[in-house]
């Protein structure tokens, strides 16, 4: 035995041999042989496509320096945004920026970002305004042409009869010399500055707005609102009687009666005392030409509940919380806080007339509903499985409130 493994050993000493004693680097230069079949080489690796082009600080800083206004996306992770994009750049080329706040960290943190996605205005290098609106491409542009002009501009006899028509929603005020001194421009341009983000405003002497030649010398001052979007028209004059009258009617005037959930305006309508219809779409344009359908029936009960259309896959939360499923789209849910009950709309025929009568139904009592303190907000709604809510985490309080940091931490939700 000892002779045979002697014998083994041996032949495995001859054989390692050469391996050992050789001083021959290993070959790098042989061509690895190319298995695939002919004519089909390797795909390049392509990166995912993105509407942004991120700038990091330096850059970001540059452009602040060089340009007079910049328009400014700071995300961390929003695909809704992203498809506005490609037209916000195209309006506003050479006027716009993008930040990646998961890579710049400290710039972000330097620039008080606290939600995602933020939509800024810079102009000469420091933070003007701040955009609040719906996720939507049109609106983010005529919210920065907005603010690039005076908080308010002066007309005369030719401008006053096209400044109506510029913006979605105009304010002229119509002020009689003798009551400049009055404080009633003051009051006018304090609002004109705090609405500026959302409506135009202007002012025009009674003595260059063609009114003499209708009303003689003696007209008072007036301010008039044009809501474009509505098609509605307002005049106020107690200037003197109310003092949040001036407000309440900028308020009232430029608000749409068909309006769109945004982040800062969800909850109030889960948990206002109106009653709301609404209506979730994942479509952007559905839902704007539902708006427009709509128009009529809203007037008809604006003083009754609130109209609101609403883009599901961004308050998967809400609709849970409504009760509808999270599936099927598009859907109706009228929410009757007087009663304590939520009716959903089950028709297929969306047309006014019919919404209208249901509206009504919910109103009066007439319709069977489903009572509000029964839906169970965790997702199981009196229709069984609602599925995933949708419900984004957030880091601080809703409307800007600091947080705690970290790295495990989801991404706050948008102000958009």
């Amino acid at each position: 035995m000892a002779t045979r493994s002697f014998v083994k050993l041996c032949w495995a000493s001859l054989l390692l041999a050469p391996l050992v004693a050789s001083s021959d680097p290993v070959p790098t230069d042989v061509p690895r042989p190319n298995l695939r079949p002919e004519g089909h080489e390797p795909e390049p690796e392509v990166e995912p496509w993105s509407a942004y082009e991120h700038v990091n600080a330096e850059e970001f800083n540059k452009a602040l320096k060089e340009r007079d206004y910049n328009l400014v996306a700071c995300r961390f992770d929003s695909e809704m945004l992203e498809w506005q994009w490609p037209f916000i750049k195209e309006q506003l080329p050479n006027h716009y920026l993008s930040v990646n706040c998961t890579a710049e960290v400290d710039l972000c943190l330097e620039h008080d970002v606290r939600t995602y996605p933020s939509v800024r205005l810079y102009r000469r290098g420091t933070m003007y305004a701040r955009y609040r609106g719906p996720r939507n491409g049109g609106e983010i542009v005529k919210f920065t042409q907005r603010s690039l002009r005076h908080v308010v501009g002066s007309l005369d006899e030719t401008t006053v009869g096209t400044f109506p028509e510029s913006d979605d929603v105009t304010f002229i005020l119509h002020l009689r010399p003798e009551d400049a001194n009055r404080g009633v421009y003051r009051r006018f341009h304090d609002l004109a500055t705090e609405f500026s983000d959302r409506y135009s405003f202007a002012i025009v002497g009674r003595d260059q707005d063609n009114s003499i030649d209708e009303e003689g010398e003696d007209a008072p001052t007036v301010m008039r609102c044009y809501n474009n979007v509505d098609k509605r028209q307002a005049e106020f004059d107690a200037f003197f009687e109310n003092i949040d009258g001036m407000r309440n009617f900028v308020k009232n005037c430029g608000e749409r009666l068909v309006k769109t959930m945004t982040m800062p305006n969800a909850q109030g309508f889960i948990e206002g005392k109106r009653a709301v219809l609404y209506y979730f779409d994942a479509d952007q344009e559905s839902r704007a030409k539902f708006a427009k359908d709509i128009l009529d029936v809203a007037k008809q009960f604006q003083d009754q509940l609130d109209i609101v259309v609403s883009n599901p896959l961004q308050f998967g939360d809400i609709v849970t919380e409504v009760g509808l499923p999270n599936r099927d789209f598009p859907s109706m849910a009228l929410q009757n806080p007087a009663t304590m009950q939520m009716m959903l709309y089950t028709n297929e025929d969306r047309s006014p007339e019919v919404i209208a009568r249901f509206i009504n139904d919910g109103l009066t009592g007439q319709h069977s509903m489903v009572p509000i303190q029964e839906m169970n907000l965790d997702g199981q709604g009196p229709f069984g499985d609602l599925g995933e809510g949708g419900e984004e985490q957030q880091e601080g309080q809703e409307g800007g409130q600091e947080g705690g940091q970290g790295e495990e931490q989801a991404a706050p939700r948008d102000e958009l």
